[in-house]
């Protein structure tokens, strides 16, 4: 018999979001994550690579947001030597677990989990810190204000968790 722990969180959005909305993470006694949709939220968790060259997604997640067409000049080649294809691209709204709001850009491919790429996040000014004091992702506001997304470590992987909204088209202005 399976026994779950289960998370609560409440948020206090920007204008730009609900006034509060609600997140519901659980696992099992081994420790094994779920992702739950609760309400009108997905969640996702990135794995931070520092290896990646895109920041991908698989066909499955980020119900809200339809993939671009294909770009078949697109491949991506795995570790294993295996070669992918790009299945699109998605642009969504998005907030971390700090409730921080901005955009994502994601390719699709045949992946198995969600990579954020260390790679793109320096190429857009940011900088990502893995350290045993606490690592985080830092980027630059509009304003120039630098803002600190935490990752979290878990079984020798840093993971960011991005909850998404199933209503993409309220107004937004964030990271892009």
């Amino acid at each position: 018999m399976a026994t779950y722990f289960i998370v609560f969180k409440f948020c206090n959005m920007p204008k730009y979001y609900s006034n509060f909305f609600m997140f519901i993470n659980w696992s099992d006694e081994t420790g094994e994550h779920f992702n739950y949709m609760v309400g009108e939220w997905e969640e996702i968790e990135f794995h931070v690579d520092s290896g990646a060259s895109a920041t991908v997604v698989n066909t499955n997640q980020v119900k809200a947001v339809k993939a671009s067409d294909p770009d078949p000049n697109k491949c991506y080649k795995m570790a294993d030597g295996s070669t992918i294809y790009n299945k699109g691209e998605k642009l969504f709204r998005a907030a971390t677990d700090e409730c921080r709001a901005f955009k994502v850009r994601t390719q699709v491919a045949d992946v198995d989990t969600a990579l954020l790429s260390v790679a793109q996040v320096v190429d857009h000014g940011g900088r990502v810190v893995f350290d045993q004091r606490g690592s985080y992702i830092e980027t630059k506001d509009d304003q120039g204000h630098a803002r600190r997304d935490h990752l979290e470590y878990r079984r020798g992987t840093y993971i960011m968790r991005l909850w998404i909204p199933r209503d993409q088209g309220t107004p937004f202005q964030g990271q892009a």
